[in-house]
């Protein structure tokens, strides 16, 4: 290769070097001015959320301030707050990385000075290292020229340039260092701000909602009340007759056939929804309110039906208006005035329809079998048609209440509409209750099997006596308010209560109440399994506790309190807790669980795989196998707790204090368990039992079936399950039939005559175990002669079967067939003989002939018999 091509090399590598530095140094500059200009966007941000502030303190100071306005600055001063906690979420972690950097910055320069030799000390470690130094080399030194000495500086320029780059990067550092933590002031600032003026709202906004509802106004029984306002009569019907003569000749001036075609639209839409769509096509009932109609109105199609109701009723009351109202406004041609006053006519309309169709959704009084309250149908109508009567005097009352704001009239006139509505409503709705009419059976049932739906009912009566009683002492507003009230608390009772319906439907988890209101019996016809309805149970009652946690909030928001800030606040407990010095975060343990359930689902689904599907592909046995599943479990749950723990915060090494306490538990009252655990895991490692194993241990005999942490499942031959500790296992002395092998010997005894040949009943005994289909031939069938018995001469068949398992069965095979082989062979099995001699009072001649006949009727005549063993039995006088 020629020389310029070798030259070419180090300029190559120099031209790279040269770019990677550049670039490094362009990539640096950069990220210095991204951190600058990030540093300027967040003071210019800092400073917006400050001028917001501001300009928020001063318009809350503001007299006319209305509740609008406080519920949008409200929610502005939480989105501040949110955002400048987040921002500090997201700048502290920098902060802490700087602040590392310095650290380990400022730490380098002190060991740079502490470590740089003085120039005595470098002569003298000079002298030290070289004592035998040439005398050549000391005349270099002593002839050098001044030449030299300016080298010599150059050679220490590099150091001293790394300390000004060292302590230049430390300046850098230490202001940005100093920056954030004047941005993290300044937003928590901004943070405290926040929450102040949020208080401070929340004060303020209670205060004008206090001062509203007890605005006091003339008594009702005053005539000055009732004479000034009737003469406000004749002026508020003209001012509505203008204001809808002007806007209706506008609509048919400037848009008839819109206004027509929307008009015929709309009725012929809710004619195709109410008769053709089938999901709103109403289910024809069975007909009575009998018991059995009754007890069906607690399954799924209840509350389906319930909530069919709703929408038809909306369907057939609201949609027209509501298409109409959109349409025109849409289009331009509606009033100002005339828009206001048909809003607020909608408003009341879908009220009307939303309560009618909830009405008829509980009570269904045209539909006994869909009724979700136990009543008869001359109560359900009853109950339906107060309802009716007493939204109509109520919506009526507000919507003249809403036209009397849209046409300025006066006070006295509102608060007379007021009280007129209050006490109407208050009146029918008492007196229809306790006039109501009485069942023969039972009472009505207003909902009284839920804790919350009596104590909203307890809310009601005394709301109800309110709006009858404040009105005749000048406070109409707060009767109007409790009217409200007890129309709300009504809507959301009956609400929820179809929800309960729609869940029990879903989940199948309907109950069918006794007539008395005894238990409760669980229906869940499409579930068959127990832990399943279990687990439908838990969901259902969840979320109805859900369901009644959004209902007290909707209720809390018509008192006038802020569901936002209730539910920040809630969500503001979630995050942390502080009880003292001590810190709790509900998210953090939620977190930490829901990784540990997750860490513990993932080993079980692993275990189930290889116990399921890989283990039993494999040629290991089931000891083994179960040891390898067990292990694994073990192991997995190790991980996920130490994750969770890692995700808790926790650290590990401070768990030296809690293994402290466990070791002194351990040595007071623990080791049977300690030692019970490790005996345990010494039975996976070592395995001289292993699960399937046919053992006995402490008088117990069965199979094993499962070996836990601290004990191992035995299941005896009777099927019963006998829980044994793992340490009496390893302390104590086991028999183990299948230890290494299966392999077993059967061994059944035999007597037989004294007469037989004893050749040839060991031939047939080993025919036997030959024609035996488990008997291995090898090791070889044997019989052996044990002894000469008192009554038969006494053989053992002894062989070996493959599987211990089968020994019973094996054992049952020859005795039946050597009793059959034996038979054949005229081969005698003896058994004992007996004499009985009676003693008594009666005459030797009555005593020799019983003696005879029961001789007779005991004694069998035997070949060969050896002497038989003889009982005297005395039989006493009667």
């Amino acid at each position: 290769m020629p020389f310029k091509t070798y030259m070419r090399i180090p300029v190559l590598f120099a031209c790279l070097m040269i770019f990677l530095i550049s670039s490094l140094a362009l990539v640096h500059a950069q990220s210095v001015g991204d951190t600058a200009a990030e540093s300027l966007n967040a003071d210019q941000m800092i400073e917006g959320w400050q001028a917001q502030l501001d300009q928020i303190s001063n318009a809350v100071e503001r007299a006319s301030i209305s509740r609008e306005e406080l519920d949008s600055f409200r929610e502005r001063l939480i989105a501040i707050r949110n955002e400048a906690i987040d921002f500090s979420e997201k700048l502290t972690p920098e902060l802490e990385n700087l602040s590392g950097q310095l650290q380990k910055l400022t730490e380098a320069e002190k060991s740079t000075l502490v470590g740089d030799p003085t120039p005595a000390s470098t002569e003298e470690a000079a002298q030290n290292e070289e004592p035998e130094a040439t005398s050549e080399a000391a005349s270099e030194s002593k002839n050098e020229t001044p030449q030299d000495v300016p080298a010599a500086e150059e050679s220490n320029k590099p150091v001293s340039e790394a300390e000004q780059a060292l302590n230049e990067d430390i300046a850098e550092l230490d202001a940005q260092v100093t920056q954030f933590n004047a941005q993290l002031g300044r937003a928590a600032v901004v943070v405290l701000r926040s929450n102040e003026l949020i208080d401070e709202i929340s004060a303020l906004r209670r205060t004008k909602f206090t001062d509203t509802l007890l605005e006091r106004s003339q008594p009702l029984i005053l005539p000055s009340l009732w004479i000034s306002s009737i003469e406000e009569i004749g002026p508020f019907v003209k001012g509505l007759g203008a204001i809808w003569s002007s806007g209706s000749n506008r609509v048919l001036s400037e848009a008839p056939g819109l206004f027509f075609l929307t008009l015929f639209g709309g009725i012929a839409l809710v004619v195709f929804l109410l008769k053709f769509f089938r999901p709103l096509r109403p289910v024809v009932p069975h007909q009575g309110g009998d018991e059995d109609n009754r007890s069906h109105a607690f399954y799924g199609k209840s509350g389906f039906n319930a909530l069919q109701q709703v929408l038809r009723s909306l369907i057939l009351f609201a949609l027209v208006p509501v298409l109409i109202v959109l349409v025109l406004n849409q289009a331009g041609v509606l009033a100002e005035r005339l828009s206001t006053l048909l809003w607020a006519v909608l408003g009341t309309v879908i009220y009307y329809a939303v309560a009618r169709g909830l009405s008829r959704a509980l009570i269904a009084p045209n539909m006994p079998s869909y009724r979700l309250l136990s009543m008869s149908d001359k109560a359900a109508h009853y109950s339906h048609n107060t309802i009716i009567i007493c939204l109509t005097i109520a919506l009526v009352g507000f919507l003249v209440v809403s036209f009397a704001r849209t046409l300025v009239v006066s006070l006295d006139f509102t608060s007379l509409t007021y009280g007129i509505m209050s006490v109407s409503f208050a009146g029918v709705a008492l007196y229809r209750y306790f006039t109501r009419p009485k069942e023969d059976g039972a009472s009505i049932k207003l909902l009284s099997d839920i804790l919350i739906i009596r104590i909203i009912s307890i809310f009601v009566f005394v709301a109800l006596l309110i709006a009858l009683i404040a009105p005749f002492f000048g406070y109409p507003s707060l009767g109007a308010f409790s009217v409200g009230q007890v129309i709300i608390a009504g809507i959301i009772a009956v609400i929820l209560y179809i929800c309960f319906a729609l869940i029990d439907g879903c989940l199948g988890t309907e109950v069918n109440r006794s007539e008395d209101g005894g238990i409760t019996v669980i229906r869940a016809s499409t579930v068959k399994d127990q832990r399943t309805i279990q687990w439908m149970m838990l969901l259902s009652g969840a979320s109805k506790v859900i369901l009644i946690f959004l209902g007290l909030g909707f209720f809390a928001a018509s008192w006038g309190l802020d569901t936002t800030g209730i539910w920040d606040d809630l969500l503001g407990l979630f995050r942390e807790i502080r009880i003292g010095e001590f810190t709790i975060s509900p998210a953090v343990i939620v977190t930490s669980l829901l990784v540990l359930v997750i860490g513990i689902l993932v080993t079980r689904s692993l275990q189930s795989w290889l116990s399921v599907h890989f283990l039993p592909t494999t040629a290991l046995d089931v000891g083994l196998r179960n040891s390898i599943v067990t292990g694994m479990g073990y192991i997995g749950f190790i991980v996920a707790a130490m994750i969770a723990f890692s995700q808790a915060g926790l650290d590990l090494s401070n768990l030296a204090i809690v293994a402290g306490a466990l070791s002194l538990g351990i040595g007071f009252g623990l080791q049977s368990i300690v030692s019970n655990f490790v005996s345990g895991i010494i039975l996976l490692a070592e395995r001289p039992i292993k699960a399937g194993d046919w053992i006995e241990v402490g008088g117990e005999e069965g199979t094993v079936r499962k070996i836990n942490v601290r004990s191992t499942e035995i299941e005896t031959f009777d099927r019963a399950t006998v829980i044994v500790p793992n340490a009496d296992f390893i302390s104590g002395s086991v028999k183990n039939m299948m230890y290494g092998n299966k392999l077993g010997r059967c061994v059944v005894s035999i007597g037989v005559g004294y007469d037989s040949d004893p050749d040839e009943v060991r031939e047939v005994l080993l025919e036997v175990a030959k024609e035996h289909p488990l008997i291995l031939s090898y090791p070889e069938p044997r019989v052996v002669f044990m002894d000469f018995g008192a009554s038969s001469l006494d053989f053992q068949l002894r062989g070996f079967i493959a599987d211990c398992d089968n020994s019973l069965s094996v054992r049952s095979d020859l005795r039946f067939a050597i009793f059959r082989k034996l038979k054949q062979a005229g081969i005698e099995i003896p058994f004992p003989q007996r004499d009985v001699n009676i003693k008594g009072l009666a005459s030797d001649e009555v005593n020799h002939l019983i003696k005879e006949e029961v001789s007779a009727k005991i004694k069998r005549p035997s070949k060969g018999r050896s002497p038989s063993s003889k009982m005297d039995s005395d039989a006493g006088d009667e």
